[in-house]
């Protein structure tokens, strides 16, 4: 699951491990191609390196770190070579995701409560957004990338918006329980805020 576009430096060694590509490889790269190469590297070797990233549209690493610059879309603009219509990182920047076990993590979430969101009113301090699709949001498909992002906090908008955060921004208002009633698109026993309001849970 794609995580998002992050700045790269090469001089604190936070690339993580690079695949070696055969000439075939190199042509037909895309995230998928990455990720396969990675679950293979972690089953040969016995490690859990929870992340790959694409950079430059021509190279694949295995890391155990999202990074720590978050940038735009626009700077992860390199074309896959296998898929030109999917970006493979930039030339400072990589397309970095997380890989999805067939052993899901165990998780729990407790809600901290309902507050007003829009753009005047931010909830999270970070705010990091992310990739769940919009018909599969619940609780816990939303505390999952939050959890590989090493933060506590997910909060949940509008039925189907996901994003994670490491607290709580000082000029958060809180709001009612019931007007953060509506259900989740993909679980339709939970709430997941509404269009100007987040619940937020604290991911555990």
């Amino acid at each position: 699951q794609h995580v998002g576009c992050y700045q790269i430096l090469n001089d604190n060694g936070n690339l993580g491990v690079l695949m070696e590509l055969t000439d075939n490889l190199k042509s037909q790269l895309t995230p998928d191609v990455c990720l396969r190469l990675c679950v293979e590297f972690n089953d040969n070797r016995n490690k859990v390196l929870n992340y790959f990233g694409l950079f430059n549209g021509e190279q694949c690493y295995c890391r155990d770190t999202v990074g720590i610059f978050r940038l735009a879309s626009f700077d992860c603009m390199a074309s896959c070579p296998g898929n030109w219509q999917i970006s493979c990182g930039g030339s400072k920047a990589m397309d970095i995701y997380f890989i999805e076990w067939e052993n899901p993590p165990v998780l729990q979430t407790i809600a901290l409560g309902c507050y007003l969101y829009d753009k005047w009113h931010p909830v999270l301090s970070d705010r990091l957004s992310t990739s769940v699709s919009a018909a599969s949001m619940s609780h816990y498909n939303c505390a999952v990338p939050c959890l590989h992002l090493d933060v506590k906090l997910a909060g949940v908008t509008n039925r189907t918006s996901c994003y994670c955060g490491s607290g709580l921004v000082s000029s958060a208002v809180r709001a009612s329980a019931g007007v953060c009633g509506r259900p989740c698109t993909g679980n339709q026993s939970e709430i997941c805020g509404d269009a100007e309001y987040m619940l937020v849970m604290k991911v555990v």
